[in-house]
């Protein structure tokens, strides 16, 4: 009986380890709507810009830029040479709203809300990705560490930075426009390979 009991308990704090253990990279997943992506140009400047995929066809796809709500249709998207195993690149074909013109190049890493779960109430000092849902069910992908009992998250398409206690509610806010009281939905964002 003893042996069963610790066999158990084993069992139990091992699926907790591997449930804190939220892996950053997920392989054989094809792009889709839904899910955001992290780009910027392959020359000029230096920003990231985050998106949400709204429609993939094929090597072509399009998304919305949430810093300015700017629509790009992208061709020719595949493995950018030279660079991580995560990275693509695309040619833009058009644009509602943008700057960037035809045959501009960008480089991009693709983030899906992981099918697996994630504790990130066991998380150290780890940053983690993750897609956050506000109250008016819009999301966003931002960069979260724990500080403290606490999380914080910083989106890089505004610049804000939220903070929300172990509740998942928001108690400070930094350049943002949701207020303190909003219960935030957290997924752990993977980095999608190719």
């Amino acid at each position: 009986m003893k042996t069963y009991f610790l066999i158990a308990l084993f069992s139990f704090a091992a699926s907790q380890f591997a449930q804190a253990q939220c892996d950053e990279f997920i392989s054989d997943q094809q792009l889709q709507p839904g899910m955001f992506a992290i780009s910027k140009l392959l020359k000029g400047d230096s920003h990231d810009y985050v998106a949400e995929i709204t429609a993939v066809a094929g090597e072509t796809f399009e998304c919305r830029f949430l810093h300015s709500n700017s629509e790009y249709k992208f061709v020719e998207c595949k493995k950018s040479i030279g660079s991580s195993k995560s990275s693509m690149q695309a040619k833009v074909h058009s644009n509602k709203g943008g700057k960037y013109s035809q045959g501009t190049l960008f480089e991009f890493n693709f983030f899906m809300a992981s099918p697996e779960p994630c504790n990130f109430d066991l998380m150290n000092d780890e940053l983690y990705y993750v897609i956050a849902e506000f109250p008016d069910r819009k999301s966003y992908l931002g960069r979260m560490e724990r500080v403290d009992e606490n999380f914080v998250i910083e989106f890089r398409h505004s610049g804000s930075v939220y903070t929300l206690n172990k509740n998942r509610t928001v108690i400070a806010v930094r350049g943002g426009t949701y207020a303190k009281g909003d219960l935030v939905i957290l997924k752990h964002a993977r980095r999608l390979i190719f």
